[in-house]
């Protein structure tokens, strides 16, 4: 990858910056992070519906039968290893393509960078920062409700530029995750606040968006509502949900949000690393001249 220093986007940023920048990234980029979004959305969507069905059927017998614990909870456990893989083969992959302005790369040959180079490391660090996320959260419960919220927006705060992170300094987990706590924290207030404006108007059009995809099953929706009992043990139920043009819609609408992440990720770390390299060039030059 060539080096970040040559990116357009290398620079101390104020929130107007931030978000023009992010607007001239996804006039450039978008129509391809869509692309590519949409379509290991449909592949994720394909493979989960068929977990997801197994365990909305296993859900609806449990009471009367115990034994199927087991089931759900190894449909479960499939329906999260395809999310967090699918979702971290797509964060490398996009990252790196946000980051690398060298036209003489294709797609291709990036997507295969960043399968061999980064996939296993940044899925890795993920994990490891779930786990810490997780364990925050749990921890702020002590600390009433607003101690879990804080715990969870500070996290969100820390991990936010992780693949950008891996992918540019090329990592191993576990100093992906001490990085993360040290270039975060060089200005930290001040990224705390983008990421959670970032995350309320992602949160806003996600409803908003996820709304009208529902409104093929709305009919089941309100099924389930007036009769949970009856609904939840329905074939019809599981077929509306995973019907082939609601997986369609809901890989649409993920594939429409999911470019948000990385786009912000990258943005977010150049800002970091541009005040980070001031400072470590002022005190080589302040070394230098005494």
């Amino acid at each position: 990858m060539e080096n970040y220093r040559n990116h357009p986007f290398y620079q101390e940023m104020n929130i107007d910056h931030l978000f023009l920048n992010a607007w001239e990234m996804i006039k450039k980029h978008y129509g391809w992070l869509f692309f590519y979004s949409f379509i290991l959305m449909v592949i994720m969507n394909l493979l989960s519906s068929s977990f997801l069905s197994g365990y909305m059927q296993d859900l609806s017998t449990l009471a009367s039968d115990p034994a199927q614990v087991g089931p759900i909870l190894g449909n479960m456990f499939m329906f999260l290893l395809i999310s967090i893989v699918g979702n971290t083969i797509l964060s490398a992959f996009l990252t790196l393509l946000l980051l690398n302005q060298d036209a003489s790369k294709s797609h291709m040959s990036l997507l295969g960078e960043s399968l061999v180079r980064y996939f296993i490391p940044l899925l890795v660090a993920t994990i490891i920062a779930g786990i810490i996320f997780t364990l925050g959260a749990i921890f702020g419960i002590f600390l009433l409700i607003v101690g879990a919220l804080f715990a969870i927006i500070y996290f969100a705060t820390i991990f936010f530029p992780i693949s950008a992170i891996v992918v540019n300094e090329r990592s191993d987990p576990f100093a992906t995750i001490a990085r993360c706590f040290k270039l975060v924290h060089t200005d930290l207030w001040k990224i705390l606040g983008w990421v959670l404006l970032i995350l309320v108007i992602y949160l806003v059009v996600s409803f908003i968006l996820g709304a009208i995809t529902m409104i093929p099953s709305a009919g089941s929706f309100f099924e389930i509502l007036s009769q949970p009992e009856e609904a939840l043990s329905s074939e019809s139920l599981f077929e509306s949900f995973n019907s082939p043009i609601q997986i369609l819609l809901n890989s649409i609408t993920n594939a429409a949000l999911f470019p948000v992440f990385p786009i912000f990720s990258v943005l977010i770390y150049l800002h970091l690393k541009h005040g980070e390299d001031q400072l470590q060039d002022h005190s080589e030059l302040m070394n230098h001249l005494t």
